[in-house]
């Protein structure tokens, strides 16, 4: 569950319990030959529609914009722990966060080192709370027994801005810890500026800063800016042996070892997946979504008609004895193969590591999409006309639809999630409008009725 103080990523759920729209055009479909309900095998689909954005990798906790000491803020550093960074305070290639210690009773720590439940605050973005209740997080090191996640990659525009990723400020006072209680700096104020995947701390506010300012000038002396104090890759090694026992919110088991995992492992055996999506395509006149992942199991068993009994599942999206990724789980022969990503997982967690996001997004669009879908109707057409590769952003579009539906008794869901724009989708049944603010050109013709 996301935390309640995040930023509002819109989430409502929509059961389609009859999508066939006329009797002749119902298909055969297979009838379970186990029990219905209770314990039988013909399990629910669940289709996710991500309606999602660039505010949505905007910060996670907003609030009055003061850091409070006494609460627990929830993200991919633990809140109980104290972490030292690895690698030097201006290591952004393969540096990384790990628990040195335990923080105390309000989540401060020693003066030489960073409170986990300050870096969430600080650091964490919207779509990191997303990843965290689905997935565990994004990995950019996954092996058997070591794991490191990554912060959402911001946009460049969000260097500071008041609207989506401000400039965190940290004095003593009320609730507020002193900077050297939460981090190794010992300034009577502190500020920390958040860039594509980085954080950058300093004792002063500077103005025309970007992400590349150099911290140095020529003659290597430190200069005035925003990485005054360094600039440190937000990475955490989360779920090792020493944490992974007790983070049961986050760390699951595989062998020895244990990995970050949400609510797509934990479901994975009795719940089938499937995730639609936007192209990287900042057109106004771009229709709808696509899908992005079929419908499927992603654990290491699947029950399919017509007996719905348990089988190995060939796409599994994970080793299941180490809980290590698969990079391309739907080439069955090629899972570990780093030249695709495709699966639910993979677009879940690295949709906008290049820092570009789409915007007008059209979220009634992509949810009739997603009826269509369930409704074992073919894609709209304008869904994908023009698509290029860079449009794809490095992640599959299924053009070609296969029924989802494996049981006239199976139950169908659709997951919306989205952020606060949502606002460009006319083109679907029964909506006349062709322009916004009442005379501007919206670019969608009215769209008729779809005959069954």
């Amino acid at each position: 569950m996301l935390p309640a103080n995040a930023v509002a990523v819109g989430l409502f759920l929509v059961g389609i319990l009859n999508p066939w729209t006329a009797a002749s055009a119902v298909p055969e479909v297979k009838i379970a030959n186990g029990p219905l309900s209770g314990g039988g095998n013909v399990h629910p689909n669940m289709l996710l529609s991500l309606s999602i954005e660039f505010p949505t990798a905007g910060i996670a906790y907003r609030g009055d914009g003061n850091y409070d000491k006494t609460y627990e803020y929830t993200g991919y550093f633990n809140p109980l722990k104290c972490y030292l960074y690895n690698g030097g305070n201006r290591n952004i290639v393969d540096g990384y966060f790990s628990i040195i210690r335990n923080a105390d009773a309000v989540h401060e720590c020693d003066g030489t080192s960073f409170s986990g439940n300050f870096m969430n605050w600080a650091a964490s973005s919207a779509l990191d709370m997303l990843r965290y209740a689905l997935t565990g997080g994004d990995r950019v090191v996954d092996t058997a027994n070591t794991t490191i996640l990554q912060r959402a990659v911001l946009k460049e525009e969000f260097y500071a801005g008041k609207d989506y990723f401000p400039r965190r400020k940290l004095t003593a006072g009320g609730n507020m810890s002193a900077p050297n209680k939460v981090t190794p700096f010992h300034s009577t104020v502190l500020y920390a500026v958040s860039c594509r995947n980085r954080i950058l701390f300093s004792d002063t506010a500077n103005s025309g800063n970007d992400c590349d300012t150099p911290a140095f000038d020529k003659n290597a002396a430190l200069l005035e800016t925003d990485k005054k104090f360094g600039e440190y890759l937000v990475r955490v090694k989360v779920c090792d042996g020493a944490e992974g026992p007790a983070r049961t919110d986050l760390c699951r088991k595989y062998g020895a070892n244990y990995k970050p995992a949400g609510e797509l492992q934990r479901h994975a055996g009795t719940v089938r997946f499937a995730v639609m999506g936007y192209l990287l395509d900042d057109s106004e006149s771009r229709y709808g979504g696509v899908l992005r992942a079929p419908m499927k199991y992603v654990g290491a068993g699947k029950f399919d008609a017509p007996g719905f009994d348990e089988t190995i599942n060939e796409h599994s999206e994970w080793d299941a004895a180490t809980g290590v990724f698969y990079t391309n789980p739907e080439d069955k022969d090629n899972r570990n193969s780093t030249a695709f990503n495709s699966g639910v997982i993979n677009y879940l967690n690295k949709f906008g590591r290049s820092g570009k996001y789409k915007a007008f997004d059209p979220l009634g669009e992509l949810y009739y999409e997603a009826i269509r879908y369930l409704q074992g109707k073919p894609p709209t057409p304008e869904a994908a006309a023009g698509m290029t590769a860079a449009m794809k952003d490095g992640f599959p579009v299924i053009e070609t639809w296969v029924d989802p539906v494996s049981a006239s008794c199976q139950k169908n869901y659709i997951v919306s999630i989205a952020d606060v724009n949502t606002h460009w989708d006319r083109y679907v049944p029964g909506n006349d409008r062709t322009t916004f603010n009442r005379t501007n050109n919206a670019h969608d013709p009215a769209r008729p009725v779809d005959m069954p």
